[in-house]
């Protein structure tokens, strides 16, 4: 209570100092307790700093402070020490620059935690400011005019740009602060005029535009204007509702309640409404055929079969090799690269013989391949009956999908060519044996593969390798870091051959429904809604009886692997191992077609699960408040009115459920009976199941009823992989529905990033810069993933594409040379090569920029950087209240300095005034704009002056809700 009081104490001597036009300076740590901050710690996640306090928070509320944050480190501090600083009254601006001066050390001399050899605490020494800290807030708040940028650097002895941008920096400062100065005090001479009564202030955001005298007039641009059509009319509105692909920043705000009251819940994969593709017919006896028995001999030319069956002896032999050495525990040797044996069927096959595929299990008797029928289904794993029955319950539009699982088998329909093709070993089978090896073996022992034989299996046939790919995953085991790889075993149905194009560039694209897969941003919105409270019921209820909602995950084991492949396509499932051809009966990674008709059949089995999850819900009634929530929606005229979530991507299935306030995760909620009842009737078998779930939350019931249905279809749910509980870890994120919810970085992925950035920077990386390009590439793509969170790293990713895909050009034997230029490098002869080993660093600008984004991920994802479930979706309209727009144009091709304007329209006139900067940039400030040098840091500074200037414009608070800018780069090409 002491320490409460001095806080009070000390506001109420900020605001006197204010009143009297001073300025004061209030200084604490930053908030390591806020979520959405790239400080928040979740070992400090109970972090109580000054800024918590209600006496400061009034102080806020009434001088509207600038907060400024910074490391002491940057002030020669021999700690880090984050500092929040809370700065009002007239020179408070000139302290934002501190805002620019965060932590760039990898390690420092103390840390203020513990305590040292002595037994005293490391806090205290802590608590003093660096000598160069005070002397440079004294120095701005004692000062007429803001110190230059370049100023405070040549202080603190640091040198982070060129001589030419210091200089640019130094102008631009100063330049801008003279039009900042000018426009306040022609704004504050204009602001005299008291405003009408209400004018210029919604409503719904009064505490947002309170006292705001102006409003934003987009119809005043001329109608000639190209600008005009991104301010006002459809092409305006629809940039404010664009979708992005990404999270970013500048909607990264959470969505109201109400907004999101009023929403659909996410729905991620609606079933396409397809019809029944008509069966394969009954291949009859082809034409000119000779007599059976038909021996295998007889379906090519003289002489070709005798080659073929040598080639796969060679693979083989190589496979045998391998295998032997890995029965006997010795090293396997890479396999060997071997070419591709093509044989097409126009040349090599008698033209009786290419009229159909042939089946020739028995090579001495080769009969047509017959297709899958209602009367010889599909030997798999997956129950024909359970799609049959739910798929004429439910009136299942994908009428396709559910011939193909249960009476045709899952057919690619290729058109490429029929033509015996046998390609050498793989890249990835070559020095990966034995996690194929692994593979297969299972396989076969399911039954899904064929033992080898010495003659093909059909003619004709294609034999693709197995290929082997890793997948490196960051997990915490024991309280360590470790790294665990996972083999994939798949198989490249992309592989050409020069006269025959591949499995998968034979597939009809416009076959394809192309399903949108579901994302887990989709899951956060569906979190937010369930959360939402809307205006009707907020005077009933408190926002608390709907905040319990538990999330729940579940991954499918050998996904692919339940369906069988279509018996007539069978031609394309053949590869050879260690004792000859084997032919795979299943579906298989990499062909394409797979991804599409997977998502359809996963998705087909959860609309059964949910179903049920339904009629369980409606015996088991939620609570008055989540009752009221769903009857709300039905009064609205919303679909989704049901209190659950729950989506599919391939095989990893995920969803939402809705708890009462005080229901436990797991286990009984309180009042009701210890043990549920399910009823499931089967009609097609007669059969009644009855399952009883003891002591199960309704959480639990939702996940069980989910698990049990997939099994019921022919899958199997990976144990270890099941996720219950208010946060998950799912698709490389992670989702929190606790404190209002947000994303986040999993630990484990962050510490492991945390790792392969360090390796590749001083003083970790090896001495020659260099790393192999295989940890260029997956860093790479782990970064591209992370900036679905991270939206800021999108800006930080060119320069990692850049090196990602560096190469260089090497000239082919009996090429010419050539003498430079893009015409010569362009000439065949010449094709680029990438390096196997990349270099990470040195003096180049490329290099620089490298190390640069490399050092910026690390410092963000030290901060535990989250953000909202459900962000804004919708800019507002350029003429709402509080809302500015901005254009801005670094004008290089005249040198018109700043180039930006804006149109206002004053409460107390009727016309538009038409602001705009018309400043010349110097000669040699202009050449390196022409030169495309500053264009970007020149535009910013444009904003920078537009931005201050409109601020101005409010007559009680400094706050504006939303700046719309507009560059004139074409990738800048949406507003800002």
């Amino acid at each position: 209570m002491q320490h409460n009081a001095l806080a009070g104490f000390s506001a109420a001597i900020a605001l006197l100092a204010w009143e009297a036009s001073a300025t004061f300076v209030i200084e604490n740590p930053v908030d390591r307790g806020l979520r959405r901050s790239p400080h928040f710690r979740w070992a400090w996640r109970n972090h109580a700093p000054l800024w918590l306090l209600p006496s400061i928070r009034a102080l806020a509320s009434v001088v509207q402070p600038r907060w400024i944050t910074f490391a002491q480190c940057a002030w020669s501090s021999d700690f880090q020490k984050w500092t929040t600083l809370m700065v009002g009254g007239r020179h408070a601006r000139h302290l934002d620059v501190f805002n620019d001066m965060p932590c760039r050390h990898s390690r420092h001399a103390r840390v203020a935690r513990g305590y040292d050899g002595d037994g005293a605490s490391n806090a205290v020494p802590a608590g003093e400011y660096p000598t160069l800290m005070c002397a440079a807030v004294a120095a701005a708040i004692s000062t007429v005019e803001p110190i230059p940028r370049a100023q405070w650097l040549e202080w603190r002895h640091r040198s982070r740009f060129s001589a030419e941008a210091r200089a640019l920096a130094q102008w631009a400062s100063r330049q801008a602060e003279a039009n900042a100065l000018a426009a306040a005090a022609f704004w504050d001479e204009e602001a005299t005029t008291p405003a009408p009564d209400g004018a210029g202030v919604n409503p719904a955001s009064a505490s947002d535009v309170q006292g705001l005298i102006w409003r934003s007039a987009p119809d005043a641009i001329p109608a000639a204007w190209p600008e005009r059509l991104d301010v006002a009319g459809e092409r305006a509105r629809a940039a404010r509702t664009a979708a992005l692909r990404y999270v970013s920043r500048r909607r990264a705000e959470p969505e109201s309640s109400r907004v999101l009251s009023s929403e659909e819940l996410p729905v991620p994969h609606p079933p396409p409404s397809t019809v029944a593709a008509p069966d394969p017919s009954q291949v009859p006896w082809p034409k000119g055929a000779p007599a059976r028995p038909v021996r295998i001999e007889q379906l090519y030319n003289p002489g070709v079969y005798i080659a073929i069956r040598r080639f796969i002896q060679v693979i083989a032999s190589d496979l045998r090799a391998a295998e032997d050495a890995a029965r006997a525990g010795r090293p396997i040797p890479p396999l060997p690269f071997r070419d591709t044996l093509e044989c097409p069927a126009a040349s090599t096959q008698p033209a009786w013989a290419r009229e159909c595929v042939w089946d020739t299990s028995n090579p001495h008797d080769c009969v047509p391949l017959q297709p899958y029928s209602e009367v010889e289904r599909p030997v798999q794993d997956v129950d024909w009956r359970f799609f049959a029955h739910w798929g004429a319950l439910l009136r299942w539009p994908d009428a396709d999908m559910l011939r193909r699982v249960a009476v045709v088998g899952c057919d690619s329909r290729s058109t490429c060519p029929r033509n015996t093709v046998i390609f050498g070993h793989h890249g990835g089978l070559r020095t990966h044996y034995e996690p194929a090896k692994a593979v297969v073996d299972e396989d076969t022992a399911q039954g899904w593969v064929t033992l080898g034989t010495a003659d093909l299996h059909t003619v004709p046939q294609r034999l693709v390798p197995r290929n082997v790919v890793s997948q490196r995953k960051w997990k915490i085991a024991g309280g360590e870091l470790v790294e665990v790889t996972k083999w994939r075993v798949a198989t490249d149905d992309s592989m050409d051959a020069p006269l025959s194009a591949s499995r998968n560039a034979g597939i009809d694209s416009t076959d394809i429904s192309h399903i949108q897969l579901p994302t887990l941003r989709e899951l956060g919105r569906a979190v937010a809604v369930l959360q939402s409270l809307s205006p009707s019921l907020e005077m009933h209820f408190s926002p608390s009886a709907l905040q319990h909602v538990a999330l729940w995950a579940l991954d499918l084991s050998s996904a692919y692997r339940k369906l069988a492949a279509a018996r007539h396509e069978r031609w394309l499932q053949g590869f050879i191992w260690y004792d000859g051809v084997r032919t795979d009966s299943r579906c298989e990674f990499g062909s394409a077609h797979l991804v599409d008709l997977f998502e359809r059949v996963s998705s087909f089995v959860l609309a059964v699960a949910r179903r049920r999850i339904r009629q369980y819900d409606r015996l088991h009634p939620y609570t008055a408040a989540r009752a009221a929530w769903c009857a709300d929606r039905r009064g609205q005229g919303l679909t989704s009115t049901d209190p659950t979530y729950s989506a599919i991507y391939l095989d990893d299935g995920f969803g939402a459920t809705c708890l009462e306030p005080g229901e436990p995760m797991h286990g009984k909620p309180p009042g009701r009976p210890p043990v549920d009842v399910t009823v499931m009737w089967r009609a097609a078998s007669q059969r009644l199941q009855l399952r009883l779930f003891v002591h199960s939350s309704r959480a639990q019931m939702h996940l069980a009823i989910v698990r049990q249905t997939f099994n019921e279809a022919g899958w199997d749910v990976a144990v270890e992989k099941v996720q219950l509980g208010p946060c998950i870890d799912l698709l490389g994120l992670a989702l929190d529905t606790r404190q209002g919810g947000f994303f986040f970085v999993p630990e484990a992925k962050r510490r492991g990033l945390l790792a392969e950035l360090a390796a590749q920077q001083p003083p970790l990386l090896h001495s020659d810069n260099r790393v192999p390009r295989t940890a260029v590439e997956r860093l790479v793509g782990r970064l591209g993933h992370i900036a679905q969170v991270v939206a800021e790293g999108n800006a930080h990713m060119q320069p990692l594409f850049r090196l990602q895909n560096a190469s260089f050009r090497v000239r082919l034997r009996g090429a010419k040379r050539d003498r430079g230029g893009a015409e010569s490098r362009a000439r065949p002869g010449y094709r680029r090569v990438r390096p196997r080993h990349i270099q990470v660093d040195g003096s180049t600008a490329a290099l620089r920029q490298y190390q640069h984004a490399l050092s910026w991920w690390s410092n963000v994802l030290e901060g535990h950087v989250t953000v909202p479930l459900a962000p804004r979706l919708v800019f507002p309209d350029v003429s709402a209240p509080g809302c500015a727009f901005v254009f801005t144009d670094a004008a290089r091709e005249i040198g018109t300095g700043h180039g930006g304007f804006t149109c206002v329209r004053w409460a107390h006139e009727h016309t538009a005034r038409f602001y705009y900067m018309s400043r010349r940039w110097p000669d040699d400030v202009r050449r390196r704009l022409q030169a495309d040098k500053f264009s970007m840091p020149a535009g910013e500074v444009s904003i920078k002056n537009l931005t201050r200037a409109v601020a101005h414009a409010s007559a009680s608070s400094s706050t504006l809700p939303h700046i719309l800018s507009r560059l004139d780069c074409s990738d800048n090409d949406a507003f800002r």
